[in-house]
């Protein structure tokens, strides 16, 4: 028998970020960026603090926190070095993975 399996897409958005000599905090104009990921996506993973000044909508949530936004599932991961050290929080992310299924 032959199943008629559906794969899904990963989408990954990168953006440069540039530095005013004046500040420092990062100059950030990803026109429409936002409204592009939560209209197109069931599912959104966010890696990195920087995304809280650039996306209001996740600022309140806190590592590992997750939420509805729309049609979208989001996970945010503020800080990517701690992911990547800790196995739990890698199973935790894949338990809430699989709960999203």
């Amino acid at each position: 028998t032959v199943e008629n399996t559906q794969a899904e897409t990963i989408q990954t958005y990168e953006f440069l970020v540039s530095f005013s000599q004046e500040q420092s905090i990062p100059l950030i104009n990803p026109h429409g960026l936002v409204e592009t990921i939560f209209m197109g996506s069931k599912r959104v993973i966010f890696f990195g603090s920087l995304w809280t000044e650039i996306c209001p909508e996740i600022a309140e949530l806190s590592h590992m926190d997750k939420k509805k936004i729309g049609a979208s599932n989001v996970l945010f991961l503020r800080s990517v070095e701690e992911f990547l050290k800790t196995p739990f929080q890698k199973r935790q992310m894949m338990t809430i993975l699989d709960g999203w299924r």
